[in-house]
């Protein structure tokens, strides 16, 4: 059921993911130029360095939670704001390698995105991907064509439960405990 599920996302997916590498590009290429971006988000992350472990993992798991649900409910924007959240998660990557490979080196970059990455960027994207399909469903309602978009939205929503909510723990647990580990012997 999980395969075909995520079979039946491919185009969306496909799409999302295109789009999360481009703007990852363009975030590293427009990395000098998009300073004020990356300084933003440095004082608003910065702040939680002080913060318990349990307390971290929480507010990552929330805020990306809520990030992922987002994309998938307000895909009935036409599937405007999924994009926008793939858009802006790829512009971020792009920037933090920027940033980050100007005192860093590339391993140190990787070993920052991998632990939980291999796990956070595809829910992100299979979020995004459901969400563009709810604006596919939205956009034939629209045009009066037949359309499953209350189905779908609630198939999705029971995916996003039991498959897209979990594996966010599991990433929230390893980028505070692990990723941030790995880092601190550089």
């Amino acid at each position: 059921m999980l395969k075909k599920y995520v079979i039946s996302l491919k185009w969306y997916l496909a799409l999302s993911s295109i789009l999360f590498l481009c703007m990852a590009i363009l975030g590293y290429i427009f990395g000098g130029e998009l300073s004020y971006l990356w300084e933003n988000l440095q004082e608003y992350f910065g702040g939680l360095a002080g913060f318990h472990p349990l307390i971290l993992i929480a507010l990552v798991f929330v805020n990306n939670s809520i990030a992922s649900l987002i994309a998938i409910l307000l895909g009935v924007t036409l599937g405007i704001v999924p994009l926008l959240v793939s858009a802006v998660n790829g512009l971020i990557i792009g920037l933090a390698g920027f940033h980050t490979l100007q005192t860093e080196s590339l391993t140190f970059f990787v070993l920052g995105i991998l632990p939980h990455g291999v796990i956070e960027i595809p829910m992100f994207l299979l979020s995004t991907a459901i969400g563009i399909r709810i604006g596919v469903e939205t956009i034939k309602k629209i045009l009066g064509r037949e359309s499953t978009v209350k189905r779908r939205l609630k198939n999705d929503l029971k995916f996003y439960a039991v498959r897209i909510l979990p594996l966010l723990i599991l990433a929230a647990l390893i980028e505070i405990l692990i990723t941030s580990s790995i880092l601190m012997m550089f």
